[in-house]
């Protein structure tokens, strides 16, 4: 892999890209031109590149302060959400996995792709299944594992024995958070070594003779069940 030398980055970003109808489309490439504010100059920005994602394209632009695109990835998907360039000079992206047949909560992704800097795939991860799915964000730490939030899957039963109130389960299950640490298992895949789940940690205030009981603005350190996203 061949990075240029004095690659630097100083912002990551993923950002939303829409033109309304009649405007000029920007294409990949074009001079970005400098916003008309006061109090902000081109010349004051902190140097260096911004990576970007947009919402809506399969496409990632690394650009200099001159608002010139010096580097493109093209991927497999459009972002689920997070876009990060490694000090490996590689890019790490989450991809959204459309349609999937039980979550469509907004953020939804599935998908981990590691591109090195011609476009090739070094490491290929899904965590897609019916039980859960990763979504917005990843955090690559110092040991090279990968931390990610998902979503995880419970039923009504389930949910209703955990004290939920049945007249706030709009539909037949919970998705509560959880966080997984992945070692990658390069080129394809990855092993848990850690994990913590929102459902471990609840509060009820509906039925005394669980366990999780309690009043749940006594209790900040848990989880009030009733807040949980319904599926």
């Amino acid at each position: 892999m061949k990075t240029p030398a004095a690659l630097c980055l100083c912002l990551v970003a993923t950002a939303a890209c829409s033109t309304e109808a009649g405007d000029p489309a920007i294409s990949y490439g074009d001079r970005l031109a400098v916003p008309s504010r006061d109090g902000w100059s081109s010349e004051a920005a902190w140097p260096g590149f911004t990576l970007i994602g947009p919402l809506k394209s399969v496409h990632v632009q690394l650009v200099d302060m001159a608002g010139e695109a010096v580097h493109t990835w093209d991927t497999a998907a459009k972002p689920g959400v997070a876009n990060y360039l490694t000090e490996r000079g590689t890019l790490l992206r989450c991809l959204r996995i459309e349609e999937h047949p039980v979550f469509d909560g907004g953020g939804e992704g599935g998908w981990i792709q590691e591109l090195d800097w011609d476009g090739s795939v070094l490491w290929d991860f899904r965590w897609d299944s019916e039980d859960g799915l990763n979504h917005h964000d990843i955090e690559e730490l110092p040991s090279g594992n990968i931390l990610l939030i998902a979503w995880d899957r419970i039923t009504r039963a389930e949910a209703l024995s955990a004290g939920r109130d049945p007249e706030l389960l709009g539909g037949d299950e919970l998705w509560p958070g959880a966080v997984y640490e992945i070692r990658p298992t390069r080129p394809e895949g990855g092993e848990v070594v850690w994990s913590w789940h929102s459902w471990d940690h609840l509060v009820q205030g509906i039925d005394p003779a669980k366990p999780n009981y309690g009043e749940p603005a006594d209790r900040p350190h848990r989880i009030d069940v009733d807040l949980i996203q319904s599926g």
